[in-house]
């Protein structure tokens, strides 16, 4: 079963953890510098869609009926990158943020299915 904590994960966390994978909110374009996208090129960073564009426009955030098929397709490549590395412990990011979380996504979609897909991994750690 997959546990929750609340550790700070740091470049620094994942330099000295080389078994951690940390999966971030990130935008479609891969792109900007937000609080949790600093972790993007790391090469234990996983980013998970979750915005648009690396901006505040409101057209930038996804709302709850456009996102709902791209948080699947994003939700299934994870759950078979996570089965694909069983040696690997993976903390998966509150994305609650408002740099996100402009229009409930968490809420609405995302938490409740995140925990259904991926409870029974014993190699999950949720970050919330």
């Amino acid at each position: 079963m997959a546990t929750y904590d609340t550790p700070a994960i740091t470049q620094e966390f994942l330099d000295i953890n080389p078994n951690c994978i940390y999966v971030f909110p990130d935008n479609i374009e891969r792109t900007g510098s937000e609080l949790c996208t600093q972790f993007r090129d790391h090469e234990q960073a996983y980013g998970f869609i979750a915005k648009k564009f690396p901006d505040t426009d409101d057209s930038s955030y996804f709302r709850p009926e456009e996102y709902s098929v791209i948080f699947f397709e994003e939700l299934s490549k994870l759950k078979r990158f996570i089965k694909e590395h069983p040696d690997k412990t993976f903390y998966v990011a509150n994305m609650c943020g408002p740099s996100v979380n402009k229009y409930r996504i968490w809420e609405l979609l995302m938490v409740h299915n995140i925990v259904a897909k991926l409870e029974k991994f014993e190699n999950v750690v949720f970050c919330w």
